[in-house]
């Protein structure tokens, strides 16, 4: 398994092909939780500095906020053809 952000569709797409190439199959899993959840889940990591705690810094609301704007979320036909699986919560 390989866990990716891949928050734009362009790169989902070019990754997925790429994978094809070399035979293998993709399966694309999207956690649809709302942006204030994921917030809440972003400011509990900065504050526990845990395991998932992998940058040198704190994550702010505004760099939340910025990656907010470039998010695409996957289409229905993007899901069929990638396999998709939709966790929403």
């Amino acid at each position: 398994m390989l866990d990716l952000g891949l928050s734009q569709k362009a790169s989902r797409v070019r990754f997925a092909k790429r994978a094809a190439e070399f035979g293998l199959s993709v399966q694309l899993h999207f956690l649809d939780v709302p942006p204030e959840e994921r917030w809440r889940r972003v400011q509990i990591r900065n504050a526990a500095k845990g395991g998932t705690y992998d940058l040198p810094f704190d994550v702010t609301r505004e760099m939340f906020d910025f990656v907010e704007t470039l998010w695409e979320p996957p289409t229905q036909a993007e899901m069929l053809e990638c396999n998709g699986i939709r966790v929403s919560s």
